[in-house]
């Protein structure tokens, strides 16, 4: 035990997973085979590898922490020959990195998050208030101390919200129909569309680029480019 509380917790998770590793390929080398009595064990090692980089999207992803030694460079060619030779794009940012061979051994859920408000804000927060959709936070100063123009504001919102949360959702079926090798039952929307979100209640966060899972970066930047922004009337009536 350390003085440091997350150098603890990381060690003693690091434990339990190697602990299970080892009790997991221990058991399929003996697990007993119907015909050959045991099992082709180095298929079974090599499919789930391959499932892991599917699930981390690349093998430089799953490599990014491995030190310069002669067990590193021995994992790198084993783990390269699990996706064969090396993608049109090697840009580990890009999509493409994601290989339409590589994808459809992933068995990872593909969650796509999108937060409505946080997305309309950042908008106008990058064009400085001009051309873009007031975030509901301001549009509500403008409803000053009247409780009938904060509701109608809110409820303009709301709805606004949940219908743009339906075409993104239907926009991220349609990408995912486009990426050879993934399956539609892996992939699911999490969506923030109330207008009023609390950030102390585990809010859901937009996807940034170069960061986190490629591939719902990529699922989520095509629907934002098939829907566009969202739009709130200025009167409910226009619903």
């Amino acid at each position: 035990m350390t003085d440091n509380p997350a150098v603890d917790a990381y060690w003693t998770e690091y434990e339990r997973l190697w602990n299970q590793t080892v009790d997991a390929l221990t058991a399929a080398v003996r697990l007993d085979h119907p015909e050959r009595r045991q099992l082709d064990f180095a298929g079974f090692v090599y499919s789930a590898l391959r499932a892991t980089l599917a699930n981390v999207g690349s093998v430089d992803d799953t490599l990014s922490a491995l030190s310069e030694s002669p067990e590193a460079d021995q994992l790198d060619g084993l783990l390269r020959s699990c996706v064969g030779t090396d993608p049109i794009d090697p840009d580990p940012f890009h999509f493409e990195h994601y290989r339409a061979d590589l994808v459809q051994f992933r068995t990872e859920r593909v969650i796509v998050p999108l937060n409505i408000e946080q997305l309309v804000d950042d908008a106008w927060q990058d064009s400085r208030g001009e051309g873009s959709l007031l975030p509901y936070s301001e549009a509500t100063m403008g409803a000053e101390d009247s409780d009938e123009q904060r509701e109608s504001v809110y409820r303009r919102y709301a709805e606004s919200y949940r219908a743009y949360a339906e075409r993104f959702a239907a926009a991220v079926l349609a990408a995912t129909l486009n990426v050879p090798g993934l399956r539609s039952e892996l992939v699911s929307v999490q969506v923030e569309a109330d207008p009023d979100y609390s950030l102390e209640n585990g809010h859901v966060t937009n996807p940034i680029e170069y960061e986190g899972d490629g591939l719902a970066w990529h699922l989520w930047s095509t629907a934002l480019a098939s829907v566009g922004m969202p739009a709130v009337p200025s009167d409910a009536t226009e619903m």
